[in-house]
């Protein structure tokens, strides 16, 4: 559901690949950078726990190990299509509040 919300937030700045369409920097996106990819760790992070084998945990870290590589890279199509994406960098979280 959070996925929805968020992929209705984004509108047409969605993209399977990294583009610069437009700085979103509000509703979901105010405090935490990558609040898409946020709902689908908690998502899959859930699936983990109704199996609770070691190739669930395997699964959920390879997937974030990914998810970490693409904001790597989001980020730096971001940078350098908006200058003002390192405030808003600055002023916000990647991923997890309080954390990363």
């Amino acid at each position: 559901m959070a996925e929805i919300l968020i992929l209705f937030w984004l509108g047409r700045s969605f993209s399977l690949l990294p583009e610069a369409r437009r700085l979103v920097t509000n509703g979901p996106y105010r405090r935490i950078r990558h609040p898409l990819y946020l709902a689908g760790l908690v998502g899959s992070l859930g699936v983990m726990l109704q199996y609770r084998q070691p190739w669930a945990l395997l699964v959920v870290l390879a997937t974030l190990a990914l998810q970490i590589l693409r904001m790597n890279y989001e980020e730096q199509v971001l940078s350098r299509a908006f200058p003002e994406y390192e405030t808003y960098a600055t002023r916000s979280w990647r991923l997890i509040p309080g954390v990363f």
